[in-house]
């Protein structure tokens, strides 16, 4: 994935079979006690294989990305195996006034993430 990551949702999003991705990926998360709020989108501009980001808002306290992925990794067996999964923490979801999530917002976050990384 390149760091001039297209700020546009991926094309299987709106598809059934996207939706199913990200909502699997943000019911996994769900069962973890310490986690408030969860959303999944998938990664624009990676073609050849299906990213998920997964955002996530602790419920209390610390949570780091090392216990999402050790909970990532006991509970994924529904996801397929050549899914990438990448996580962020945040302090909340950005949303509308009317209480929709901004994706726009979270791809800018994640396009942040991944110039910073390299």
């Amino acid at each position: 994935m390149t760091t001039g990551m297209p700020l546009f949702t991926h094309p299987l999003e709106a598809t059934a079979r996207g939706q199913t991705f990200t909502r699997q990926l943000e019911e996994i998360f769900y069962q973890h006690e310490s986690v408030s709020e969860v959303v999944a989108i998938i990664v624009p501009g990676a073609e050849d294989r299906i990213t998920l980001a997964a955002f996530v808002v602790p419920a209390s306290g610390q949570i780091t990305e090392q216990d999402l992925q050790l909970h990532l990794e006991k509970h994924a067996r529904n996801l397929p195996p050549d899914i990438e999964i990448m996580l962020e923490i945040l302090d909340d979801i950005p949303k509308t006034p009317s209480g929709k999530c901004q994706k726009q917002r979270l791809l800018h976050i994640l396009q942040h993430r991944l110039q910073q990384e390299t």
